[in-house]
């Protein structure tokens, strides 16, 4: 949302995120019995399911910043990096 921002979340675009994610299971999370991705892959899945949110919010005409060029590395440029100064 923030990276196209739209002021509205609709019904479309939960149901963007919800075919990205279950298109993203794959084989080996099922045999290992989970619904869900890996969360190892949780930053490409999380970054692929914006991308889908952000192609419906501007077919809808809803997205009020406008990106130019690669989505994809747009998005992954607005992602929080976990990365920690160490003391020790």
């Amino acid at each position: 949302m923030l990276a196209s921002a739209s002021q509205f979340v609709t019904d479309e675009m939960f149901l963007a995120a919800a075919r990205t994610l279950a298109n993203e299971v794959q084989e080996s999370d099922l045999e290992q019995g989970r619904i869900y991705p890996s969360l190892k892959r949780i930053r490409e899945v999380s970054a692929l399911i914006a991308e889908a949110v952000i192609e419906v919010a501007r077919k809808r005409g809803l997205a009020r910043r406008e990106i130019e060029g690669d989505v994809p590395a747009a998005v992954r440029a607005m992602m929080y990096q976990p990365e920690y100064t160490d003391f020790a």
